[in-house]
C-alpha cells in the first residue's frame, strides 16, 4: 500500500491526519479481542471512542479491528 504509515495514534495524530489530508485510518487492536467486557472498557474502548469523537466525519474513515467478538464502538 504506497503512501501508508503506521505511528502510534493518539487523539492527537488522528488529528493531525485529517488535516494533513488523509483519507482515514486503521486502528488495529490483535489483542483486544482477548479482553472480557469490563478490561475492553478499561483498557480500550474509552480510548478508541475518543479517537473516533476526534475524527469522525463524513469524509474521513475510521476502520477498526481486533481478533476477537469484543464491541468496542458501534
Amino acid at each position: 500500500m504506497s503512501g501508508s504509515t503506521t505511528i502510534p495514534l493518539s487523539s492527537s495524530t488522528a488529528s493531525a491526519s485529517t488535516a494533513a489530508g488523509a483519507d482515514g485510518i486503521i486502528i488495529a487492536e490483535p489483542l483486544a479481542g482477548l479482553f472480557s467486557a469490563d478490561m475492553a472498557a478499561e483498557f480500550s474502548s474509552k480510548y478508541v471512542k475518543e479517537i473516533v469523537y476526534y475524527v469522525k466525519d463524513d469524509r474521513f474513515a475510521v476502520i477498526y479491528y481486533n481478533c476477537g467478538n469484543t464491541v468496542i464502538y458501534n
